[in-house]
């Protein structure tokens, strides 16, 4: 009998069975079970059953058929596998449309996998847990050979629950022999803010519209996580901190040497980017700038430092303080010039060292 999207079928060299969703190359039909997960398994792996069939308990006769739902994108490849050698390296892109463009923070919004080489891929895409680790499996299925494929919609309140997405890929070709692949695993942070402005959705080669990307793999190259990790954060203050120094020793030297060291802590300063830092990450680093200026200055005694940390919420402020009175206590601490600095600036003269013993 001639297996049909909608039929139901059962597994004949294992327990179980479920419903045709989709066909894929290679002979292999697509399968989703009770639970809700999709299976690719060769068509002459199952058999359709009809009412009356001997081969399942009739419970199994009851699974429901659900309507083939098509999505506009663009379709399945229904060329013949193609063998050029730039198609042979991986290419993936990861994509977020919105619904309605106009509607951004109220419209849902579609993920799509894009597959742009030679090798099918089997697609398990997970939301995962910062801390724990632990993934929630959203979709799996396979993903054809050049193609665009939807994954996802949600809601614009899911957004949330999406900060970090999980893609675990596996590629092969079905109908032909392939060079093996390393399995990816390649975790992608969301910024649910970018999917409220307009500008985010970039143009791109594979949409008609606007589209967030993140490109997975790059000529069989895994791209870099999209994340800043602590262990990142701390290695960039380092270099910081050196090219920092480099420029100093470079300097010409100060015309007066009395004239104060001026620090300027806000963070358009200090660093070049604070993409994918949070607030917590960005201050480390400010305390970190004024522990470091104060080490380097403290063989000049009289030296005064300006440390110009602005108004604002007074944290900055604040932690500048607790700096001085737990480690630099023998330093005097005052507000600088308000003529000269403003409200936010704090001016700290070196004295000669008495730490007390810690």
């Amino acid at each position: 009998m001639k297996i049909k999207i909608g039929d139901t079928v059962r597994f004949l060299d294992s327990v179980g069975g479920g419903v045709v969703k989709a066909f894929c190359s290679g002979n292999v039909v697509m399968v989703e079970t009770e639970d809700g997960f999709d299976v690719p398994v060769y068509e002459n792996e199952v058999v359709v059953i009809t009412p009356g069939s001997t081969l399942v308990p009739k419970a199994e006769l009851k699974l429901p058929v659900k309507e083939e739902v098509r999505v506009e994108h663009k379709p399945k490849p229904v060329h013949p596998r193609p063998t050029s050698k730039a198609g042979e390296k991986l290419n993936i892109v990861l994509a977020y449309l919105p619904d309605e463009i106009n509607e951004l923070g109220k419209c849902g919004y579609e993920a799509y996998i894009v597959n742009e080489s030679n090798y099918d891929l089997y697609l398990i895409y997970s939301t995962e847990d910062r801390d724990t680790g632990e993934r929630k499996m959203l979709f799996s299925g396979n993903i054809p050979y050049d193609s665009v494929e939807y994954i996802e919609s949600f809601a614009v309140e899911d957004l949330s629950d999406r900060r970090r997405i999980a893609c675990q890929i596996i590629p092969y070709k079905s109908d032909t022999k392939y060079g093996a692949k390393p399995c990816i695993d390649a975790v992608v942070k969301l910024e649910p803010q970018r999917f409220f402005k307009r500008h985010a959705f970039a143009p791109n080669p594979y949409f008609d519209e606007g589209a967030i990307t993140f490109v997975l793999m790059n000529d069989d190259k895994e791209a870099p996580r999209f994340e800043i990790r602590s262990e990142d954060i701390q290695s960039k203050m380092d270099e910081k901190i050196r090219q920092d120094q480099k420029i100093k020793a470079k300097a010409k030297p100060v015309i007066d040497p009395n004239a104060p060291l001026v620090v300027d802590l806000h963070h358009h300063e200090l660093l070049d980017t604070t993409v994918g830092m949070e607030p917590k990450d960005i201050l480390e680093y400010q305390k970190r700038t004024v522990i470091e200026t104060m080490e380097a200055n403290l063989k000049f005694p009289g030296k005064k430092i300006i440390f110009i940390h602005g108004k604002g919420d007074g944290v900055l402020r604040k932690e500048v303080e607790k700096i001085m009175k737990s480690r630099y206590d023998f330093c005097s601490m005052q507000d600088a010039s308000f003529q000269e600095y403003g409200f936010g600036a704090t001016q700290i003269t070196i004295r000669k060292e008495q730490r007390k013993q810690r």
